[in-house]
């Protein structure tokens, strides 16, 4: 870590380099002697009086306030283009649902934070996207004890999302579809998820990852009156002909 200069230090040397500048003949030999004068380097000596010419406008080149204000206007810039990163991971991660379950919140700010991301960042980006969540409430839910039904829900949900959806590359450009499989009801789904993948899986489990995916299957509903109309209506028999 660079040792911090003392500004007063600083101006000192400045103002005594400025008085002596007319003994010597070159401005690096009036620094080296006000180096020596104050225990500093020559070299430091010699850059803090090119500094204050230019902040005096004696100099041509960047100001100390201007270099300050570029500095904190590429941490700005560099702030925003990770917050860009994150919104767009967001935006992907999150697709198929409009109410994340804790797992799904935990899971994808894990991975924000292994990517060098701060949770206060990623937190911040959630909640601007509709996803409200602290940075405490998430350290909070990192120091509890994660119940084994969270975990088993999370599994199970990132299974149904496996199995529900598909990319495919249209026109140059990668979209998510939906496949049949995400058109299955929950008993369906449920043995999919069992016979495939998690066989432990429970209805009430994949129930509720389908809800938090926004998937509710298409259902074939036929009422017992049409099914009985449309037994009664069979067409009558032609009396055969006595000729």
């Amino acid at each position: 870590m660079p040792k911090k200069i003392d500004p007063f230090l600083r101006i000192k040397a400045v103002r005594l380099v400025r008085e002596q500048r007319s003994e010597y003949p070159s401005m690096t030999a009036a620094s080296a002697s006000a180096a020596r004068q104050l225990g500093v380097g020559r070299e430091s000596v010699r850059r803090w009086v090119l500094q204050a010419d230019i902040d005096d406008g004696t100099r041509k080149g960047v100001s100390a306030a201007e270099h300050a204000e570029n500095k904190r206007l590429k941490s700005e810039i560099t702030h925003l283009r990770k917050e860009v990163l994150i919104l767009r991971a967001a935006m992907g991660y999150f697709r198929e649902t409009t109410h994340p379950t804790q797992p799904m919140m935990m899971g994808f700010i894990d991975r924000m934070r292994a990517e060098g991301h701060a949770v206060e960042s990623i937190c911040r980006v959630l909640s601007e996207l509709g996803y409200p969540i602290a940075a405490r409430t998430y350290r909070a839910w990192k120091s509890g004890v994660v119940a084994s039904r969270t975990l088993t829900d999370a599994h199970v949900l990132d299974a149904v999302r496996a199995v529900a959806w598909t990319t495919v590359v249209i026109g140059g450009l990668e979209q998510r579809m939906l496949t049949s499989e995400g058109l299955y009801g929950r008993r369906k789904m449920t043995a999919l998820i069992q016979r495939d993948y998690i066989p432990e899986a429970s209805h009430g489990s994949v129930d509720r990852a389908m809800k938090a995916l926004g998937l509710d299957g298409i259902r074939s509903t036929i009422s017992a009156q049409t099914r009985q109309s449309s037994r009664g209506s069979s067409r009558p028999r032609t009396p055969r002909s006595s000729y």
